[in-house]
């Protein structure tokens, strides 16, 4: 089928089925050939590949990084990337497309977060993490986020995820010591 008779609609001929023949019964009706079942696809989590900290390490970049890996990965003329971190460079080349552009996501949800007001940065900061649960930064910013509204129990919940997620953040562990002393 040409991309012409695509485009406007013009149906392909379709070639006669095969039947198999009911076997030693003339009068059975014949079926048509049963198809093969389709391939297990194996599920692909998020960041599977990666270790626990390896998973932090590519959470909080600058979205611009992993908008070029993406380019790069599609096989497109992209910009060279210069980062002190080639480590953190070479665990975002081994991702898939879908990974990276949910990395993007979910830093740039935690940065309209920074940028909202009161009311509308816990929903931004809440977005961040359903979209990246390794996003430590946006786990704590959240707690903080909630604290600030008045619920300090939920949001000492949210940073206490952040510091299980990255046992070595400093700054979520500060905050939640000073949110426990407020309780």
């Amino acid at each position: 089928m040409s991309i012409i008779d695509w485009l406007f609609g013009k149906k392909k001929e379709q070639k006669p089925v095969a039947m198999k023949a009911a076997a030693g019964d003339p009068t059975k009706k014949a079926e048509p050939p049963t198809p093969k079942p389709a391939p297990a696809i194996e599920a692909q989590s998020f960041l599977g590949s990666l270790s626990p900290d390896e998973k932090v390490r590519v959470s909080n970049l600058n979205p611009l990084i992993y908008h070029t890996v993406i380019i790069e990965k599609k096989g497109e003329q992209a910009p060279a990337i210069v980062m002190e971190d080639e480590a953190a460079l070479t665990l975002l080349r081994k991702l898939r497309v879908d990974e990276l552009e949910q990395l993007s996501a979910s830093v740039k949800a935690a940065q309209e977060g920074d940028r909202a007001a009161d009311s509308m940065a816990a929903s931004c900061y809440k977005r961040a993490c359903e979209i990246n649960p390794y996003n430590d930064i946006a786990l704590m910013s959240y707690g903080c986020a909630l604290a600030n509204q008045g619920n300090l129990r939920e949001g000492i919940k949210w940073v206490e995820k952040a510091v299980k997620v990255n046992p070595k953040n400093d700054r979520a562990r500060r905050n939640l010591q000073g949110m426990k002393r407020d309780m």
